[in-house]
């Protein structure tokens, strides 16, 4: 770099180099050099500099699409191929002759940037390092190749290779990119950058070569960039500080120069090593036998420093490039079809737009496309949002024409999505339906969880694919909507709301409307078109197109010209532009036989619609026969009233018994039908036009007006029967020979929904029957076969609002005791439908459920059993998961996909939303709600906040803020806080990039995360607030963007202030206080982000809801102490003192379920799906699930539904006997329960202080032995022989330390006692201690020789060592050979793993290495050890060794033992080991290979494995013995529910050799039987 001034001076310049040495040591006077001794190659060499380009240049671009982009930024002085060549030889061009070449590269695309850092340049220069690096993403943003195609960087993964100043310049990209939205997206691309020779720190010599510029050799002017490399500058600090925050991502390598650089008659390091390298985390660093010049020039491809640059460069591409490629060979239809799959789109997009395009004429829609407002739309520079609106009548060809705007946009190569709402389709009006096309369309063309994108709210949805997601991307060509029939839309006033988020997005969209003409529609664009440019089309036009349809038909007339034209003429002046008229009258006369009848008809013709429509029903009402008149009347019902358009195929069998099948049923339907029924190319009946629906279903007196409410119950009557009739055993392949029985299967429910069902005493008797009967199973059945157990969920509502209408009629008819157990069955089954849900398997059905008490005695008398659980009626507690016994729980916040909860230890633990939480353990299941990170602020947090965007974390302490990231855990900003006072409420503003808080000091103050400045700044205090402000807030809210704030007092009224522009949005007058100086204190305040209303409690526990914008204030009189909004504004969730949580519809306030608990509520957060609620107690997080019947009861209030819940002591201790399945269950209060049979009849033994720890029960029952937090253990006999257990204590003995381990002897002679302090062997009979030793490794697992009463068996991580029970004497060590056992396996998830404290591990979890458990088959000949080992961020990753217990002797035959690895399919399944099986069951579980040379049962060391997998499923599998059968695979039996999914239970669960499982569940034991009799078959 700075040896550039130096190079090229002739020897007789040697005064020149002299000064050098002399201004070093500070001796040298100002001297004068003139210019003129630059000699000639100097200048040769400023002129052949010329030629390399600027910019961001391709020098090579593979064949293929690249994996990934290469780009090399040169450094101070160099070029973009000169700094790269030896010698400045062209040949020697190493990353366009050398690397392309590389066989693990070439797939590479490589690029290298100039810029002007030409220090000897005559001239000012006032560039700085901003500027270039904002030349380089400007080049990588907008650059294009030579033959003028867009460079496209960002699309692949990107690796820097930096020379010098130039990773400064690259670091500062970086930084401006992830701060800036137009760069964002493309810097975030960056995968890894290699430095070479960088001086992050500066370097000494850069001031010294501003002097030399300035005053002596060059007389050029200094230059900032050269300043700004001085030795920790400002600059420097800046960029070090800001680099390290963001870029915590990227892999980094730095090479440093190890030979000093030739500077005139001198040697010096140029950049030190110090400042070479960043000391970052992960960090990789590597010196390089070379000066400053040569670090990044090699003179060959053997060159040792090239090899190791290539060899970093083939492995990153390999790494990062292998995604890509990876993507690119996998079928893209196989990609779509997942996004489809997981955006549930069960029809094609392309099916409406082919329908309409078949009914366009050749040449209509031709006016619109020459439209100037339209012109403008399409072909707009604009990259802002820009809508359209075409507004007509109905039946004028708005469909049609845009279909050919959609085909027009395609044509000429646009992207366009597009979405037609039909009238005549349920399933199509829906905006969720809309945005879900919608986004699957934009996926295929641009190209999340657990989350349930079918019953997402249509705003919540919004904002996951679009505004969080698609608006977020930077796309530079125009994405085009068309969108058809808003009118028909079941929200149109909501989304053109949702549209004005838009207008601060990224995209350039273009949005084409096509609707009636209507004011709710005008109104809403109107309001639109403040935030987004928006323009109204007349259809006036349209026309021409009128005129091109009805000359197309009179080709097919038979009649002259002039006769030709006389109707055409009639037909234009009588049709007022409506399309649908013109072809109905078309359709007419050209049945017509002769002229008069043609003139006739055109003449008797009604000019309106809706009249013709009429004359069109008097002729149906005219077919002789009676018969087809009915059937007419049926078909037209169910073309005006279906939930989607049934087809064909569908339609005929629905017709059954009453009309048999047809010859042609579409000829038929047009003979009986007329016009009002059409039947498209796919096969789908629908009526001709919405106008013709609203005809018959609106007009009364008509022969077939359609009455709604009737004809539903008709057709729910129908779609009952044909399940009733259907086979209960129909499998998957039959359901495509009855097609209309998936449509009876999901949509009686939607036309119960909507008939008179409820008026007729016989629908009771039907639903009762159908329900009660086997035909409920073949209906759930059939729907979880078909992927749409969303049914059950809207089932479930249809049945509750229907006893709800009976309810009323009864007591309006005294009839109140009708039909009671008929009503009964039906309200239990609504229950039951959601429960399905999520317990498919019958036996974990609560005993009073309609489901076991109905099917109980047939479905369980083969099959499963469960027992050993109280509560026989349902809850909704999921989970009950502790926090930590010594912590107290603060606060709990939710998010997209996680949930975080402040306890008093000042940790912040973060989960993952979906699942059970244990603080020991890190999995990633969407059932589980595991611990994930931990972010330690280091004091006391006062608020937290998590952004929009979900992936960073806020939290403000007593002196620091801090900003985290979620995925890594690691802080990215702190700032110190205000010292006299502390913020009430923080959050997240402008787009993530600044923290807002509101303080006691009644201060508002922003923080950017852009740095600038890096200080609290206050934007609203009391000169803003003014008189409004009373006291010190007593609570404060801010709305989701951080534009306003709802500010609550003392005795003063609620207020909310704007903060984007200042100034009192509105103040909260009580009602009943209205205009009096009476004010209510409120306690708890929040927003509904939805709505835009601000909810809270007053001070009298009262709860309200208030719009401050149009100050409409409503209250309810139920006292609340906590009180929160489900992110779709639909629900309220409130808790009282009692502990009972209750969830109230939002908009009116209406309670619709009760959910009783104990003890008393800190906190309560929704999770944003809204599936479930978190609510805090005590040291606990509950988890209940406000079912999807809840959450989707925004329009239907459902009868108040109230559930109890006893939340009872966790079980923290298990044992169990294997003959007897008798157990022993200690739990979190210190009680220690006894069960005989694992019946639901429960004994207490004894009731302690501490949590059971420990517990241990001798195998043949007589002693029992626990541990407790406080370190005491007890020893007590245990007589189980009579009716009521007898126990008697025996001893007790206080450990010292933390208690790891207890264990029992086989004989229980002896009990060993392992410790974090020593172990200790005690005796039985005496009571007294035998022996101790304190061991060097902690981290052990003790277990019983199998073979030998009295050894007693250490494993170690990497050993086995053999002591006496007798006297605790060492008397043989093994060493284990793990080569097979440590193999990197990514396919196993990791699991938490806390650090240790600083007086050594307090848990086994803190643990480098840990032994965690020992399982031993029923033969006694092979033993599972399972380990774990510290994995990175804190979490633990399991492994299993297999060992024959005959190699586990003491005799020192052998020294060293090699287990066996878990068989792959086992391994790559297994969450939780449960036990080993007996032997034999092997012959009823598994069907054994015709290889098998004898009874597999006797094979040596053959053993089958109970676990649970990754899906919580109990499955099985085989271990193989030493014969010679082979066997391998595993069988999944049964799955758990999810309320069973608690991973701190789970990790107690045991399952005893004949198969019963033991599993902890809500401080009881449920002990499952027979579970492993049927093995579930994908």
């Amino acid at each position: 770099m700075y040896h550039l001034m130096i190079r090229g001076f002739r020897e007789k310049a040697s005064a020149s180099i002299n000064f050098l040495g002399r201004l070093s040591k500070g001796t040298l006077s100002p001297v004068k050099v003139e210019e003129s001794l630059l000699p000639g190659p100097a200048h040769n060499n400023i002129r052949d500099r010329r030629s390399d380009p600027l910019g961001l240049n391709v020098i090579y671009e593979p064949d293929d699409p690249p994996t990934i982009d290469i780009i090399f930024v040169h450094g101070l002085g160099g070029t973009s191929q000169q700094t790269w060549s030896k010698n400045k030889d062209p040949a020697l061009f190493w990353p366009k002759e050398w690397l392309p070449f590389e066989r693990n590269i070439s797939t590479a695309r490589v690029l290298s940037f100039g810029y002007n850092a030409h220090f000897a340049a005559s001239g000012s220069n006032i560039f700085n390092i901003s500027d270039f690096a904002t030349e380089l993403l400007f080049g990588m943003k907008f650059g294009r190749d030579e033959q003028s195609n867009h460079l496209g960087v960002g699309q692949v993964p990107i690796i820097f290779v930096a020379h010098s100043m130039g990773g400064l310049v690259v670091k500062k990209a970086y930084i401006i990119g992830q701060n800036d939205s137009q760069f964002k997206d493309i810097v975030q691309s960056t995968c890894s950058i290699i430095f070479l020779a960088n001086p992050h720190l500066g370097s000494n010599l850069a001031e010294v070569l501003n002097v030399i510029l300035q005053v002596f050799i060059f007389n050029r002017s200094p230059k900032q960039y050269i300043a700004e490399l001085k030795a920790n500058s400002p600059t420097l600090q800046e960029i070090n500080e800001q680099f390290g925050k963001i870029a915590t991502n990227l892999q980094i390598i730095s090479f440093f120069e190890t030979r000093p650089t030739s500077v005139g008659l001198k040697k010096m390091m140029i950049v030190e090593r110090d400042s070479s390298k960043l000391e970052f985390l992960g960090e990789i660093t590597k010196p390089m036998n070379a000066d400053h010049h040569d670090v990044c020039k090699y003179i060959s491809q053997d060159d040792s420093n090239y090899k190791s640059v290539r060899d970093v460069l083939s492995f990153m591409v390999e790494r990062f490039g292998k995604k890509v490629v990876d993507t690119s060979e996998v079928n893209t239809e196989r990609v779509l079809q997942k996004i489809k799959a997981l955006l549930n789109i069960c029809e094609a997009p392309e099916d409406d737009l082919e329908y309409f395009l078949d009914r366009r004429i050749e040449g209509s829609g031709e006016w619109i496309l020459n439209n100037d407002h339209f012109k403008s739309w399409r072909d707009g520079i604009s990259q802002t949002p820009q809508i359209l609106w075409l507004g007509a009548l109905p039946g004028t060809g708005k469909s049609v024409l845009s279909a050919s705007v959609i085909q027009h946009l395609r044509i000429t190569g646009l992207d366009c999505s597009f979405y037609f709402f039909r009238y005549g389709n349920q399933t199509r009006i829906s905006l969720n339906a809309f945005l879900r096309l919608m986004a699957y369309q934009i996926a295929c063309q641009l190209s999340e969880n657990g989350f349930n994108f079918e019953k997402a709210e249509s705003r919540v949805l919004w904002q996951k694919l679009f505004t969080r997601a698609l608006f977020k991307v930077n796309h530079y060509k125009p994405l085009y909507w068309a969108i058809d029939g808003l009118d028909k839309s079941d929200s149109q006033t909501t989304l053109l709301s949702l549209l004005s988020s838009t207008a601060s997005s990224n995209l350039p969209l273009r949005i084409f409307f096509v609707s009636r003409k209507s004011q709710t529609l005008a109104m809403s664009f109107e309001r639109l078109s403040a935030s987004i440019n928006t323009q109204q089309l007349s259809f006036d036009d349209s026309v021409l197109d009128l005129k091109l349809y009805i000359d197309k038909e009179m080709e097919f007339m038979q009649a002259t010209l002039e006769f030709k034209e006389n109707v055409t003429s009639t037909i234009m002046n009588k049709a007022n532009g409506n399309f649908l008229w013109v072809h109905l009258v078309l359709e007419e006369i050209m049945l017509c036989f002769t002229k008069a009848d043609i003139e006739n008809a055109l003449r008797d013709i009604p000019a309106e619609l809706e009249s013709l429509y009429q004359r069109m029903e008097a002729l149906l009402a005219k077919q002789p026969r009676v018969s087809d008149q009915t059937l007419a009347k049926i078909i037209l019902t169910w073309a005006c009233c279906a939930r989607r358009p049934l087809n064909l195929a569908e339609l005929s069998q629905a017709l059954l018994p009453e009309h048999q099948p047809a010859l042609e049923l579409q000829n038929t339907i047009g003979q009986v039908c007329g016009e009002f029924v059409d039947v498209d190319g796919k096969g789908n009946v629908t009526m001709i036009h919405q106008t013709a629906r609203d005809c018959l279903t609106k007009t009364p007196g008509l022969r077939f007006a359609i009455c709604p409410p009737e004809a539903h119950y008709m057709l729910f009557k129908k779609c009952l029967s044909f399940l009733s009739s259907a086979n209960t055993r129909r499998r998957m392949e039959q359901v495509s020979s009855q097609p209309f029985l998936l449509y009876a299967a999901t949509s009686w429910a939607h036309h119960l929904s909507l008939s008179s069902a409820a008026q007729d005493r016989a629908s009771l008797l039907l639903l009762a029957k159908f329900l009660h009967g086997p035909s409920v199973l073949t209906w759930i059945h059939l729907l979880a076969l078909t992927c749409q157990l969303r049914i059950l969920v809207l089932a479930s509502k249809s049945l509750m609002s229907f006893l709800e209408k009976r309810a009323r009629i009864d007591k309006e008819e005294s009839h109140i005791t009708y039909l009671l157990q008929e009503k009964e069955t039906i309200e239990l089954w609504a229950i039951d439908l959601i429960k399905s849900i999520y317990n498919l398997v019958p036996p974990f059905y609560r005993r009073d459920s309609i489901m076991h008490r109905q099917f109980d005695p047939k479905v369980l008398s083969s099959t499963l059993r469960v027992s050993g659980l109280s509560n026989n009626s349902w809850d909704d507690n999921l989970a009950k998961f502790s926090v930590g016994r010594d912590s107290q729980v603060v606060k709990i916040k939710c998010l997209e996909n996680y949930f975080a909860i402040l306890v008093t230890d000042r940790t912040m633990i973060l989960s993952h939303a979906r699942a059970l939480f244990n603080v020991r353990q890190i999995l990633y299941h969407s059932m589980t709600c595991e611990e994930l990170r931990r972010f330690s602020h280091g004091e006391c947090v006062l608020a937290m906040q998590f952004n929009n965007a979900s992936n960073k974390l806020v939290t403000y302490g007593f002196q620091t803020t801090r900003v985290w990231s979620l995925s890594t855990a690691r802080q990215l900003h702190c700032i110190s806080n205000p010292s006299d006072t502390k913020a009430l409420a923080v959050t997240f503003a402008d787009n993530d990039t600044s923290i807002l808080t509101c303080s006691e000091d009644r201060a508002i103050r922003q923080w950017s995360l852009l740095g600038s400045p890096d200080s609290w700044v206050e934007i609203l205090g009391d000169n803003a607030f003014g008189d409004h402000h009373h006291n010190s807030p007593k609570c404060i809210a801010f709305n989701q963007e951080g534009t306003q704030v709802a500010l609550a007092y003392r005795g003063f009224p609620l207020s909310v202030w704007g903060i984007d522009y200042s100034g009192m949005v509105g103040m909260c007058e009580r009602p009943g206080n209205v205009g009096l100086d009476l004010w209510t204190g409120v306690d708890r305040v929040g927003w509904n982000q939805v709505t835009g209303h601000v909810f809270g409690i007053y001070s009298d526990g009262y709860i309200f809801k208030w719009h401050p914008e149009e100050n409409d204030n409503q209250e309810l009189k139920t006292v609340a102490l906590e009180i929160e909004c489900s992110p779709d504004g639909n629900l309220l969730v409130t808790c009282s003192a009692d502990g009972t949580l209750r969830i109230w519809n939002f908009h009116h306030f209406a309670l619709i379920y009760q959910l009783s608990c104990t003890s008393s509520v800190i906190d309560l957060a929704i999770d944003p799906d809204g599936q479930r609620i978190y609510d805090l107690r005590d040291s606990f997080c509950n988890n209940a699930s406000e079912t999807s019947y809840i959450m989707g009861s925004s329009r239907q209030l459902p009868m108040t539904s109230e559930v109890s819940v006893e939340m009872l002591e966790p079980i923290t201790a298990l044992a169990v006997n294997p003959q007897t399945s008798a157990y022993c269950a200690g739990n979190d209060e210190g009680t220690v329960t006894f069960s005989k049979n694992g019946s639901n009849e429960v004994v207490v033994l004894s009731h302690g202080f501490m949590t059971v720890t420990h517990l241990l029960w001798s195998e043949d029952e007589s002693i029992i032995v626990t541990a407790d937090l406080s370190g005491r253990i007890s020893v007590r006999s245990l007589d189980v022989s009579s009716t009521l257990p007898q126990e008697q204590a025996l001893f007790q003995i206080s450990a010292q330390g933390s208690i790891y381990q207890i264990w029992l002897s086989l004989k229980s002679s002896h009990l060993l006692i392992y410790t974090s302090k020593s172990a200790q062997i005690w005796s039985m009979s005496s009571k007294k201690r035998v022996a101790g030793c304190v061991l060097q490794d902690s981290s052990l697992g003790w277990a019983n020789n199998p073979h030998a009463e009295d050894v007693l068996l250490c494993f170690g991580f990497k050993d086995v060592r053999i002591f006496s029970w007798n006297n605790f004497e060492e008397v043989g060590s093994l060493e284990v050979n793990r080569e097979l056992i440590d193999v990197e396996r990514p396919e196993l998830a990791p699991r938490l793993f806390r650090k240790p404290s600083e007086d050594g591990p307090s848990s086994p979890e803190e643990f480098e290495t840990y032994v965690d458990n020992t399982f031993v088959t029923p033969d006694r000949s092979t033993m599972l050890i399972e380990t774990s080992r510290a994995s990175d961020h804190r979490r633990r990753q399991k492994q299993f060794m297999v060992i024959k217990t005959f190699g586990l002797l003491s005799d020192g035959s052998e020294n060293a033992i090699t287990p066996s690895p878990l068989p792959d399919d086992i391994l790559t399944r297994i969450e939780i080991p449960l036990g080993f099986l007996d032997v034999h069951s092997i012959k009823t579980l598994w069907t054994f290979s015709s290889r098998s040379a004898s009874d597999p049962s006797s094979s040596p060391g053959t053993a089958i494995l109970a676990f649970l997998d990754k899906d919580f499923w109990v499955c099985t599998g085989l271990l193989n013995g030493g014969g010679t059968v082979i066997l391998e695979g595993v069988k999944r039996h049964f799955f758990l529910p999810r309320d069973w999914v608690n991973m701190e239970c789970l990790e107690l669960a045991i399952m005893t050799k004949d198969g019963t499982l033991f599993c902890p569940r809500n401080g009881e034991v449920a002990v499952v039987r027979k579970g492993l009799k049927e093995e579930w078959i994908e």
